[in-house]
């Protein structure tokens, strides 16, 4: 039998239901497809919808606003659509921090969500606010502080799309701008109409915008330069012109402003008319145009008589244009100056040589200055000035080897009074200045003279042989001075300066001297800085690099010679600080021999009264050495200080002696990160006098302080601090913080009262009615910001400290051993002193408020016994009661 397998039939039967299979799922995939991408498509149809509800729109106005914080934005309602332009009604917002509220009517695009997209451009094609108006604060309300732990922002998923452009037009009808300058009053802008069109952010900005301020028309119209040339600052081929026009506006309405930067409104009438073009090619390269005028302008400070009305005109044609600088035309005419310049400056083909010519001249009616603006120059309300002016002339010429520079300034005619008495300036006041500035070479000054009444200064040279030589008459000077100023101090002394200039091999050595005869100035009200006779020598030599000048100064010396002594400084190399180069000084050492006299007459004018009269009890001489080194953030330096016979009279005829005081310190800082190391040991004695006598004396004291200083200034820690004498030790540690603001002070540790040597000290005072002994360590505790001074102390201070009583004895009375406690807290006071008291005991526990309005009231708390079972002794009887109740006088004690 033979069986025949068809093979090829099984597996086209195979293939056909295989495939039957495929087209099945693949029918059944696509219909889940679509069963899921239909709801996605209704969801994102509806986003709009959703949004435009209250919830949608709260939802995101709550995201926007915690995004954006302090600063607040909101809309009443709006409309959204993918395909429909959105309108979004009653639009605010506010940023307090930055002064800026802004709100809009209404807010229209004039494309869908769809086109709004950023998809390669964002373009948000006509954008119109309908009725906006803005609202800015020059003086917002300072920014509250941050806490000290801030929370970080929570990161969350974000996406984007790629924007290689830009482009918007914003339209603004009906508007308003107001900027308000604090108490000065606001500046307002109204009925603003303009359009500001983005096309690209790689072209132009089209602008043009008008605003009705001061019942006038101002308008701005043209383009201005693209945001990328803004931004990099780059040179465009062709300028883009811009024009500012003014028609009849009333400058009145900018005087809030001007109060605002000034302090005083100053603008009493005045009408603005004018246009000025402006065509730019970036922030260095540009020209204006045109000419603005003032009507009728009156100034005048508040409560002053305002100044006659006048006319004010400028016209100008100016521009700089890649190497050239031209002033084709410029006039400024006003009632106080009147002002002309004309010329052109170029660029030569030659690096750095500069051709042409540009003159310029004015005249300064210094009367007209002199009434209308007294009160801004400082002038006193008693001086007048009738007449008087100013002329000065500017020519700066450029050739092939030099620029020439030449000014001169004189005054003329002057004219002027305080009350009834005229002031005269003979010879007048003048100025004459000539210079050349040679292309590769160093300026030299062919000619500099000043000349007035009570100076005389002349300079000439160039840097490496130069001349400086002045004479000040300081009681001329204060003479009219004076009277002419409000704020100018009395002073009397001349002053002669002379300062030169040499070459001397790789370096120009420079040497000044200056003598002072006689010299007082009266700083402030009963401060005053006097100099009978000194002189100050300063000398130095700057190094030469191919003929440059360099940034230091080497060998440099200074001697100042007073009446009262002398200092004297020296430096090997000093490298003052600039741009990527750090403060470097070498080999400084300084040297001072001073009696205390002398730079209490010195430093008068600095110092309170109270300060210069307790000084003024104090004799004999400082003598100082000081070493220091300093490389960047590294510093090195040792002082080393005595105290030569001083002597200090008291009020109570006494004088104290201190035939000795020692003071040595060092300052290390090693680097930028490292505080400020510093070390101080200070030592001596002293002794009471009294007739001849001494009744006092502290044989040695020490104190012994080394600190941290943080490199940021704000805090100083304090490791060690010990003080030893026979009246009074303590080892303690502190730390300062917030030393720009409150300065808190925090200290702790332990001190020590030598009750014996307290005995001592009173009974040197007059009071040897009592004997104290008694001395132990005792911990203590204090906090206090120090901003305030004593009184802040006092109220905000906190203490806790103790000290030891070994044994009091007097008017009949034995108190025991005991520590008396003190406490200062919110103000008060606390005092607790109980020891046993002639077999009985004392409980001395008063309150006093030290802070506050209540300052200086002692209180005891209710119920309080003072003395309990205390022993009368004939003693206390005789000494102590008896001053209470002459009735006890002969009485006695059984």
């Amino acid at each position: 039998m033979l069986i025949v397998m068809q093979f090829d039939a099984i597996r086209d039967d195979e293939v056909d239901e295989a495939a039957e299979e495929r087209k099945g799922c693949l029918r059944g995939g696509l219909q889940l497809i679509l069963f899921l991408l239909v709801p996605l498509v209704v969801l994102v149809a509806l986003i709009p919808t959703l949004l435009s509800m209250d919830g949608g729109r709260r939802w995101v106005l709550a995201s926007i606003n915690k995004a954006a914080e302090p600063a607040r934005v909101s809309f009443e309602r709006w409309s959204l659509g993918w395909f429909r332009a959105p309108v979004l009604e009653a639009f605010s917002f506010s940023d307090p921090q930055h002064g800026i509220a802004m709100s809009a009517k209404r807010v229209a695009f004039d494309r869908g969500l769809l086109r709004l997209l950023p998809i390669g451009v964002l373009d948000l094609g006509e954008v119109t606010l309908s009725a906006p108006e803005l609202d800015l604060d020059l003086a917002p309300p300072p920014p509250p502080a941050e806490p000290k732990a801030r929370k970080e922002k929570e990161k969350k998923g974000t996406f984007f799309l790629p924007i290689v452009d830009i482009a918007a037009t914003l339209n603004v009808t009906g508007g308003r701008v107001a900027i308000h300058g604090g108490s000065a009053g606001r500046c307002v802008a109204e009925q603003v109409e303009g359009r500001v069109a983005l096309t690209s952010y790689r072209k132009p900005i089209e602008v043009k915008t008008r605003a009705q301020i001061g019942g006038g028309l101002v308008a701005l119209e043209g383009r201005i330069q693209s945001i990328r040339d803004l931004s990099k600052g780059t040179e465009t081929e062709q300028p883009e012109r811009i024009t500012l026009k003014a028609v009849d506006v009333d400058i009145t309405a900018f005087a809030p402003l001007i109060q605002h930067m000034t302090g005083d409104a100053w603008i009493r009438s005045g009408k603005l008319e004018g246009a000025l073009t402006a065509a730019i090619r970036s922030s260095k390269l540009g020209m204006i145009e045109g000419g603005l005028a003032v009507s009728q302008l009156s100034v005048g400070a508040q409560g002053e008589k305002p100044s006659p009305p006048g006319d004010v005109a400028l016209m100008a044609n100016l521009g700089v244009d890649g190497k050239t600088l031209t002033i084709t035309q410029f006039d400024l005419a006003s009632p106080w100056i009147r002002a002309e310049a004309k010329g052109r400056l170029q660029a030569a083909e030659k690096k750095g040589v500069m051709t042409g010519a540009v003159n310029g001249k004015t005249t300064i009616q210094l009367a007209a200055l002199a009434r209308d603006f007294g009160p801004a120059l400082g002038l006193s309300k008693a001086f007048t000035m009738s007449g008087g002016e100013l002329r000065a002339e500017v020519a700066v010429e450029g050739s092939d080897t030099a620029l020439q520079v030449q000014a001169d300034a004189v005054t003329s005619d002057l004219a002027m009074k305080v009350g009834k008495q005229p002031i005269t300036f003979k010879p007048e006041p003048s100025l004459q200045v000539k210079a050349r500035f040679p292309y590769g070479a160093w300026p030299e000054i062919e000619r500099l003279h000043l000349k007035a009444p009570f100076a005389d200064v002349y300079a000439s040279g160039r840097f490496d042989a130069a001349t400086l030589k002045a004479q000040l008459d300081l009681t001329r000077f204060a003479r009219d001075a004076t009277r002419i100023f409000k704020t100018c101090p009395p002073m009397v002394g001349s002053i002669y300066l002379d300062a030169s200039s040499r070459r001397e091999g790789a370096g120009v050595a420079l040497a000044s001297f200056l003598k002072l005869a006689d010299v007082a100035v009266e700083v402030q009200p009963g401060q005053r800085t006097v100099v009978p006779q000194g002189t100050l020598k300063l000398s130095g030599r700057v190094p030469l690099q191919g003929n440059e000048p360099q940034a230091e100064v080497h060998d440099a010396s200074v001697e100042l010679t007073l009446d009262g002594g002398r200092m004297s400084g020296a430096c090997q190399r000093l490298v003052p600080p600039g741009e990527k180069r750090p403060l470097q000084v070498r080999g400084f050492t300084f040297s001072s021999d001073m009696e205390l006299a002398g730079a209490r007459r010195l430093m008068g004018g600095f110092l309170p009264i109270a300060a210069q009269r307790r000084l003024s009890a104090w004799q004999g001489r400082v003598v100082a050495n000081a070493t220091a080194e300093v490389v960047g953030e590294g510093v090195k330096a040792r002082l080393n200080a005595a105290g030569l016979a001083i002597t200090a009279r008291v009020e109570d005829g006494g004088v104290w002696r201190v035939p000795d005081v020692r003071v040595e310190g060092s300052v290390v800082r090693d680097g930028a990160k490292r505080g400020m190391q510093i070390a101080l040991t200070a030592q001596g004695g002293a002794i009471l006098e009294r007739d001849g006598t001494a009744v006092f004396a502290e044989p040695s004291a020490r104190v012994i302080a080394e600190a941290v200083i943080a490199t940021d200034g704000t805090s100083v820690k304090v490791s060690k601090l010990d003080v030893a004498s026979s009246l009074f030790a303590m080892q303690a540690e502190a730390a300062a913080n917030e030393l720009s603001g409150r300065c808190l002070l925090t200290a702790q540790g332990r001190t020590a009262v030598d009750a014996a040597a307290v005995t001592r000290l009173l009974a040197a005072k007059g009071i040897d009615e009592f004997t104290l002994t008694g001395r132990e360590f005792r911990p203590f505790r204090f906090t206090s910001p120090l901003a305030g001074g004593a009184s802040t102390v006092l109220s905000e201070g906190e203490l806790e400290a103790a000290v030891y009583v070994g044994s009091v004895v007097g008017f009949g009375l034995r108190a025991g051993p005991a520590d008396a406690l003190i406490r200062l807290s919110k103000g008060v006071l606390r005092v607790g002193y109980e020891p046993a008291l002639n077999n009985g005991r004392l409980r001395l526990v008063p309150e006093i408020a030290v802070g506050g309005r209540g300052g200086g009231t002692l209180t005891l708390p209710p119920r309080t016994r003072l003395l309990e079972r205390v022993a009368l002794t004939q003693e206390m009887l005789d000494t102590l009661l008896v001053n209470f109740n002459p009735l006890f006088q002969g009485g006695r004690v059984r």
